[in-house]
C-alpha cells in the first residue's frame, strides 16, 4: 500500500501475472475434477442440451466457481498484493446489491422487449404457463447464479482486467469476446451464428465493467439474462436448458428468432443489446459509483 492508502502498482510483468493465474486455475480445476470424481464417480457433464438440468450440474459448477475463486485469490494476494475486492467486488453489501439490480433490470428489459418483438412478428408463440416452482428454487436459480459467477470471474475478472491495465480496453474486450464465443461452441444447439452472438454479449459485458468499474453489475446482468431467457421465457440459453420454465413457448426455427441457440441470438434482442451498449457508454447511470474500483482504475 502507498502512504495515501491506495494499492501500489505491481512490479510483476503482465504476462507473468496471467501465467500465474492460468497455472493456479489449471491446478484448482484439476483438484475440482478429482473432488467430483471422488464424490460421484463422474468428472464431466454428460453430452446433450439437458446436462445443465441434472442435479450433478450444481456440483459441477460449484467446484468450478471454487477453482476460479482460488486462482483469483492467488493472483491478487500473492502476485499483485491487492485485495480480492479490487477486481470490482468492493463497496459493501448495499452497493453490491444496487449494482446487481442495475445489471439485472437492464438485461431483463432487453429480453422482454426482444421477446415482445418476436411475438409480434410471429416468431414465438406462448403455448402454456406454469413452472415447477420447486425446480426453479432448488435448481434453476442456484445453477444460473453459479454460471454467472464462474463466467464473470473468469472472463471479466482478473485476466480481463490485467489486459485492460496493460493494453487498451478495446483489445481486452475483443480478445475475451472471441474466447467467450469459442468456449460456448461445444454447447449442444450452438451454431456459428449463435457463437458469434455470444461473443457480442461478451462485448457488452466488457463495456459494462470498463464503464461501471463494478463486476457486480456484470454478475447481475449475466444471472438475470440467463434466468429471464430460460427459466422465465422458456428459450434455450446458449443451446442449453435448466429443465423448467415459467412459460412453454414455440420458437420459430429461423435465424431471426435465434434458433436453435436461443433468443439471445435473435435479431430483436441483439439490436436491443446494441442500443444498451450506447446507453452504457453515455448514460450517467453507468458511471463508476463512489468506491467502485477495478485493477485498471486510475489511482
Amino acid at each position: 500500500m502507498r502512504a495515501d492508502g491506495t494499492a501500489r502498482s505491481t512490479p510483476i510483468a503482465w504476462y507473468w501475472r496471467l501465467g500465474g493465474f492460468a497455472a493456479a486455475f489449471l491446478a484448482a480445476t484439476m483438484l475440482a475434477r478429482g473432488t467430483r470424481f471422488l464424490l460421484t464417480g463422474r468428472a464431466r457433464l454428460p453430452p446433450g442440451p439437458n446436462a445443465s438440468a441434472e442435479p450433478y450440474f450444481l456440483l459441477y459448477r460449484a467446484t468450478g466457481v471454487a477453482a476460479v475463486l482460488a486462482a483469483t485469490w492467488f493472483a491478487l494476494r500473492l502476485l499483485d498484493r491487492r485485495r480480492f475486492s479490487d477486481i470490482g467486488l468492493g463497496g459493501g453489501v448495499r452497493a453490491a446489491a444496487r449494482d446487481v439490480a442495475k445489471g439485472a433490470v437492464l438485461v431483463s428489459t432487453i429480453f422482454i422487449a426482444g421477446f415482445a418483438c418476436l411475438a409480434a412478428a410471429g416468431q414465438v408463440r406462448i403455448v402454456s404457463a406454469g413452472p415447477d416452482w420447486r425446480a426453479v428454487l432448488l435448481h434453476a436459480i442456484p445453477a444460473t447464479a453459479l454460471i454467472a459467477l464462474y463466467e464473470e470471474l473468469l472472463f471479466r475478472g482478473y485476466p480481463f482486467q490485467v489486459l485492460v491495465q496493460r493494453f487498451r480496453p478495446v483489445t481486452a474486450i475483443v480478445i475475451f469476446a472471441l474466447a467467450f464465443g469459442l468456449m460456448h461452441c461445444s454447447n449442444p444447439g450452438m451454431t456459428i451464428v449463435g457463437a458469434a452472438a455470444t461473443g457480442l454479449w461478451s462485448v457488452l459485458l466488457g463495456v459494462l465493467v470498463v464503464r461501471s468499474r463494478s463486476l457486480w453489475t456484470c454478475i447481475g446482468f449475466h444471472f438475470a439474462g440467463n434466468f429471464m431467457q430460460n427459466t422465465v421465457l422458456g428459450s434455450p440459453t446458449s443451446g442449453m436448458t435448466f429443465g423448467t420454465s415459467m412459460l412453454t413457448v414455440d420458437l420459430a426455427p429461423t435465424a431471426f428468432a435465434g434458433s436453435p441457440t436461443g433468443i439471445e441470438a435473435s435479431v430483436p434482442v441483439l439490436l436491443a443489446g446494441a442500443i444498451a451498449v450506447g446507453w452504457i457508454l453515455r448514460g450517467q447511470l453507468w458511471a463508476p459509483r463512489l468506491g467502485a474500483g477495478v485493477l485498471f482504475s486510475r489511482r
